[in-house]
């Protein structure tokens, strides 16, 4: 269905739908359902919505075809040519084989001891207070910490590294109408993080040449992968990619975990069941009620793809015309009942493999086993085994935002 931008009732409604999709972190799951019913694969003018969950895996598999040109050049600008803004080539074959040694998911149990360490630090001071803002002293403390201590890429300060990351990723990701106000600071940001980024490099470097012993964590790596030219890359290379990890990271990791907290702190029976299943050690239940929280409000309603030539998508064929913007809205695809059965209903029997919290394909989350099987349900567990958790009373109780990221919520629970 092809509907002109400034046309009827209908196109009008998917334009709202199109800018809700750009400036709100959750859509109207009554909007995204009609869309799914009506109009499955909906164009106005340069934009397509597609809803259905077959019709979104279809455009995230179909990487060139439905390519990630918009934010190529974005990427490139805010910290060069990272594998986000890579179409499946020799150079993204190269750097993600190199990423893959220098995060290889054998470091997991490493890693997870690392977050436990952590969000104990973390519950050791808030325990005795009986209150702790999830955000600011959690989901954004525990992505940070692990950046320094993992990644080997500390910040100036945690607020430093927390501001750089949600001022690059909005440019990245939610600036597709290249508003200025957005792009000027995040370009401010992105020339302090290189100049840090640069400095760590260059003091890794120092201690080498001095004989120190090599850091393992993942920029001591990449350190010494320059230093024996084994796999290709040079200091430029490094810090595009401890930019890019660290980008990827921060953000959505926080914004995942919040959004969570939220939603099941809104559903009395699904906190006390999340709450049982922490204090008992059953850490798959658990998971599994993180991870349909997460369905109810992803960190993303979905991700933008652009048209290569004229293509046809979804069981209708609709075209899809050359140089046309693609929204493939994962949220609305984890609510369609022909891959999710009782989509309203709260399940803990869904296949993992069907969500779509880290998208699809080619450019799904490189890091997802870090944020998705070691910090967010380190931290929620944490979180989650405090007796009488509830929200606190007012507006420190209520989800505030910080343009499309979470920036405060504070909850309370029964002092230790």
């Amino acid at each position: 269905m092809a509907v002109k931008a400034n046309g009827n009732g209908v196109a009008r409604g998917l334009r709202w739908a199109e800018n809700f999709v750009l400036s709100h972190p959750q859509l109207s799951r009554r909007s995204l359902g009609l869309l799914r019913f009506a109009c499955p694969v909906a164009r106005i003018g340069d934009t397509a919505i597609v809803t259905r969950y077959s019709d979104v895996v279809e455009v995230l598999s179909r990487d060139n075809d439905f390519t990630i040109g918009l934010y190529s050049p974005k990427m490139e600008a805010i910290a060069g040519r990272f594998i986000l803004g890579l179409q499946q080539s020799p150079e993204y074959e190269h750097d993600v084989s190199v990423l893959r040694i220098a995060v290889p998911q054998s470091d997991m149990a490493r890693i997870r001891t690392v977050v436990g360490e952590i969000v104990q630090e973390i519950f050791t001071q808030v325990a005795p207070l009986g209150e702790i803002d999830v955000v600011r002293e959690l989901s954004d403390v525990v992505p940070a910490r692990l950046s320094a201590r993992y990644f080997g890429a500390p910040g100036p300060t945690e607020l430093q590294l927390i501001s750089w990351g949600r001022a690059q990723f909005r440019e990245l990701f939610y600036n597709l109408r290249n508003d200025p106000a957005i792009t000027a600071p995040a370009m401010v940001s992105s020339r302090e993080m290189q100049e840090h980024v640069e400095k760590l490099i260059a003091a890794r470097k120092a201690e080498r040449a001095g004989g120190a012993p090599q850091r393992d964590d993942v920029l001591g790596r990449l350190v010494a992968f320059e230093a024996d030219g084994s796999v290709g890359i040079d200091d430029g290379w490094i810090k595009t990619y401890i930019m890019g990890l660290i980008l990827g990271m921060l953000p959505l990791t926080s914004k995942a975990a919040a959004l969570a907290v939220n939603v099941l702190l809104d559903r009395p029976g699904m906190l006390a069941s999340a709450h049982e299943a922490a204090a008992e050690n059953h850490d798959d239940l658990l998971w599994r009620l993180i991870s349909e929280a997460m369905r109810i409000a992803p960190q993303s309603p979905g991700q933008y793809r652009l048209s290569d030539g004229v293509w046809t998508l979804g069981a209708r064929r609709r075209e899809i015309p050359a140089g046309t913007k693609v929204f493939a809205a994962t949220q609305s695809a984890m609510f369609d009942r022909r891959a999710f059965a009782t989509p309203s209903r709260v399940r803990t029997d869904r296949p993992a493999s069907r969500y779509l919290h880290f998208g699809y394909g080619l450019h799904s989350c490189f890091g997802r086993f870090i944020s998705y099987e070691a910090q967010i349900p380190l931290m929620l567990k944490a979180l989650l085994r405090q007796p009488n958790l509830r929200r606190a009373p007012g507006p420190p109780g209520r989800l505030a935002w910080d343009g499309p990221f979470p920036n405060s919520l504070t909850v309370t629970f029964d002092q230790s």
